[in-house]
């Protein structure tokens, strides 16, 4: 779930499902942009308020792709949200997963690196695969223990 604010880059998104009207883009989330974004998107693209957890894990394992089409991001958690339902990612955020990073605010690299990973689905799903277990790093416990090991390492 993401708050929909100019920064995630989300009219560079829709400049891309505009041009592939046959694919289905889904954008989860509320905030200030959400009205304006709704009133340029095409018909290819359905906007979902804030859902729950669990419709959310749905939503992401019907999902071959995550875009994040960020122009500036802290570290959230819906990159590795994403990539533990399977998904392959193109996003701007470069957190080492199987994907395409692709430079802010480049409508023509995103594009392309979508409609790679559509064309070639073998690949796409063999990137999620592996998302799946990249993403068993980013959990508590793993960060604790990664902790307690460099204090340990430290005193």
């Amino acid at each position: 779930m993401s708050r929909i604010v100019k920064q995630k880059g989300l009219d560079y998104l829709l400049s891309v499902a505009s041009q592939m009207k046959d694919v289905n883009f889904v954008i989860v989330g509320k905030g200030p942009e959400k009205k304006r974004l709704e009133k340029i998107s095409t018909s290819n693209v359905s906007f979902l308020d804030y859902v729950s957890e669990r419709e959310l894990i749905d939503l992401y394992s019907r999902a071959l792709i995550f875009c994040l089409p960020s122009m500036g991001e802290g570290f959230g958690f819906v990159i590795p949200e994403a990539m533990a339902s399977g998904c392959a990612i193109v996003s701007t955020i470069p957190l080492g997963y199987k994907g395409f990073v692709v430079k802010p605010k480049n409508v023509e690299m995103l594009k392309k690196s979508i409609e790679y990973l559509i064309e070639h689905q073998d690949v796409t799903k063999k990137w999620g695969k592996e998302n799946r277990k990249i993403s068993e790093i980013y959990n508590w416990d793993e960060y604790i223990n990664k902790l307690i090991k460099l204090y340990e390492e430290l005193i």
